[in-house]
């Protein structure tokens, strides 16, 4: 605890420690106990997978079993896999779960950070629950791209043609080249435990990868078939988050304490100035 002692010292030295004693109250209000973090660790991460996707025109659908409606009745399962941090469960055998995205739920589609409602609890892990405020729409760069490796992009997705070295017999229609080809997104959000208000309690930041890899393919033909009926594949997804602490209210009290202490010394300055002479 700082304290103030009276002390005969000149007049000239009182404005400097008075204010290296308000600022160090400052300094040890920034530098105290930070807020509460509702998830361990400096940047925790997590990555999903065994689990499907479907993507058309208005959904991005992820489903286990067989393609169901967008969105379901119930959120679709994923597994833990690696490399995720332990306190997120154990790999493969701790289960997720996640809802769809609907495109009538994002604010735009033009390039940029665009709002996502209807993201509240959008998935859930080991205890802890994930909310979608945004989607990261990409620049838009015409498809399909010319050679390999290029990508372009189409709304919310980004797609790549990583190589043309696929079977000519195995390409799309018998007709080559194709090769491997990627497709993703990004979106973000925040996480905190489960069962608590991340108004109150605070939350994690986080960004939201998703990713699906095709074999033999063109991106060409991938548009073709999402503009005609949908695209399937399997779907990883990858989380990481990026902790930020905030001071504790009583280190608040602190700054606030500091603030006040030197705006009275410069009104005790302004009281004892002298009058200048007629």
């Amino acid at each position: 605890m700082l304290e103030l002692t009276r002390r005969r010292i000149p007049n000239r030295g009182k404005h400097t420690i008075l204010t290296l004693i308000m600022t160090a109250a400052v300094v040890l209000a920034l530098t105290g106990i930070g807020g509460a973090t509702p998830i361990p660790g400096a940047f925790p991460t997590w990555n999903g997978g065994n689990l499907s996707v479907a993507v058309t025109t208005a959904c991005i659908n992820f489903y286990n079993a067989s393609i169901d409606a967008c969105p379901p009745g119930v959120a679709a399962n994923f597994n833990l896999n690696n490399p995720s941090d332990a306190i997120f469960g154990t790999v493969p055998t701790t289960v997720g779960t996640t809802k769809d995205y609907l495109s009538a739920n994002q604010a735009s589609f033009a390039p940029g950070v665009q709002a996502y409602s209807g993201g509240v609890a959008f998935m859930v892990l080991n205890g802890f629950t994930f909310d979608v405020t945004s989607i990261n729409v990409p620049n838009i760069v015409a498809c399909p791209p010319v050679g390999a490796p290029a990508s372009c992009s189409v709304e919310d997705l980004v797609f790549t043609q990583e190589n043309l070295t696929g079977i000519p017999g195995a390409c799309p229609g018998g007709v080559g080249p194709c090769g491997s080809v990627s497709v993703s997104f990004s979106a973000n959000g925040i996480g905190y435990v489960s069962g608590s208000n991340p108004v109150t309690t605070g939350s994690t930041p986080f960004t939201f990868n998703y990713s699906s890899q095709f074999n033999n393919e063109t991106i060409a033909h991938l548009l073709f078939v999402g503009n005609t009926g949908q695209i399937t594949d399997s779907v990883s997804i990858t989380a990481n988050g990026a902790n930020v602490t905030v001071p504790e209210p009583m280190a608040l009290s602190l700054v606030g304490l500091g603030l006040l202490g030197i705006g009275g010394f410069s009104r005790l300055r302004r009281r004892r100035a002298p009058r200048a002479r007629a």
